[in-house]
């Protein structure tokens, strides 16, 4: 039922938060599938999209420092179905 798979598919805090040169996405999925990952600044411009090729269990993305536009917050976005959740960086020297 969609209760039971959105409470399996979980996305994590970005480590470290505050980024400096990278940080790493961690999330958890119910089953291998295809996910996808958005990153948009604070004015909710996209700024990137990653197409993952997740396994069942926990998984991590990395992004790079070199990726984002400039510093500042940024909001990421794991998408796998139609199930989705947010999450948060902050990018800082």
């Amino acid at each position: 039922n969609g209760e039971s798979l959105s409470k399996e598919f979980e996305l994590h805090q970005n480590i470290p938060n505050p980024l400096k040169e990278e940080t790493l996405i961690g999330f958890t999925l119910p089953n291998a599938t295809t996910a996808t990952l958005r990153v948009f600044d604070i004015s909710g411009k996209l700024i990137s999209i990653t197409e993952i090729d997740g396994s069942k269990g926990y998984n991590e993305v990395k992004v790079e420092s070199k990726d984002l536009i400039s510093k500042g917050v940024f909001y990421y976005q794991l998408k796998k179905e139609v199930v989705f959740e947010f999450r948060l960086i902050h990018y800082k020297l």
